[in-house]
């Protein structure tokens, strides 16, 4: 709707040299008498009525919109890959102390001065 008034209007405004969405289509838009602004966006309303009113889409809309099978099955991604249960077992271990915390570390407690402030972390043992 907006589109075909958009054309109305910069058909109105800068003549053949107007970009238009539909450009195909522009000699069926109606066109204003002059270049008031209220005879304009009038010219602009019908064109998007008569828009509304039209029921055959363009082609490039109608082979846009894919044709689905009946027999097409509909696969549930999140019970194939069990989704509630990954969310759930994510949240758990947010929820889980970090090895260092675990073990006592905290990194407020360096008492070496030598200026080498980093630990070693072992995340998977022997």
């Amino acid at each position: 709707m907006a589109a075909k008034a958009y054309d109305v209007a910069a058909l109105a405004l800068r003549g053949d040299a107007a970009s238009l969405n539909f450009p195909e289509s522009a000699h069926t838009l109606p066109h204003p008498m002059s270049l008031s602004v209220k005879v304009i966006q009038i010219a602009a309303m019908e064109a998007a009525e008569t828009f509304i009113d039209d029921k055959t889409l363009p082609d490039s809309l109608s082979s846009a919109v894919p044709a689905f099978p009946e027999n097409m099955v509909f696969e549930d991604e999140d019970e194939v890959f069990n989704m509630p249960g990954i969310l759930e077992s994510m949240a758990e271990g947010l929820m889980i102390t970090p090895p260092s915390m675990q073990k006592g570390y905290y990194p407020d407690d360096d008492d070496d001065d030598d200026g080498n402030d980093y630990v070693e972390v072992i995340l998977w043992g022997d």
